[in-house]
């Protein structure tokens, strides 16, 4: 009879102690330090980053031959693939810049410039997908993220 009402209170124990527990269901969601904001002028195209405290810095890219370049005329969007390095400062130190552009599919392209340093990748850098008309679809870019449950 003991034996019985031992195993009663062990049973009993565990299943208040599994009642007990709470799942947490929380959605994890980024806070990205900054947003980019893409406009489209003529045969230029103006992309700003634009930070949480409302900081701006744009960057414009020109169309020239069918193709666009930044204001270093270097290559950043194009419907060949191509690959290519250059040398530019990045925060205020001489930085090998990567830059990468592939056919996705038919109908989406892409564009990503990484920076190197030392035969390593530094920073992930930005990658800018885009269709046939060069409309921006997506922008990515290599930072680390935080991630806050809410």
């Amino acid at each position: 009879m003991k034996n019985i009402k031992i195993k009663m209170f062990l049973i009993l124990c565990i299943v208040i102690l599994l009642s007990s527990c709470k799942r947490s269901n929380g959605i994890l969601t980024p806070i990205s330090p900054y947003k980019y904001q893409v406009e489209y002028c003529g045969n230029k195209i103006i992309i700003s980053k634009i930070t949480n405290t409302g900081d701006t810095t744009s960057t414009i890219w020109k169309k020239r031959n069918g193709e666009y370049f930044d204001e270093n005329n270097h290559l950043k969007m194009s419907l060949k693939n191509s690959n290519y390095s250059y040398q530019q400062k990045v925060n205020n130190k001489n930085a090998e810049l990567l830059t990468t552009i592939l056919k996705e599919n038919d109908s989406l392209y892409s564009s990503t410039t990484i920076c190197l340093r030392k035969s390593y990748i530094e920073d992930m850098g930005v990658a800018v997908y885009y269709d046939k008309s060069y409309r921006i679809k997506k922008i990515q870019a290599g930072v680390l993220y935080e991630f806050s449950n809410k």
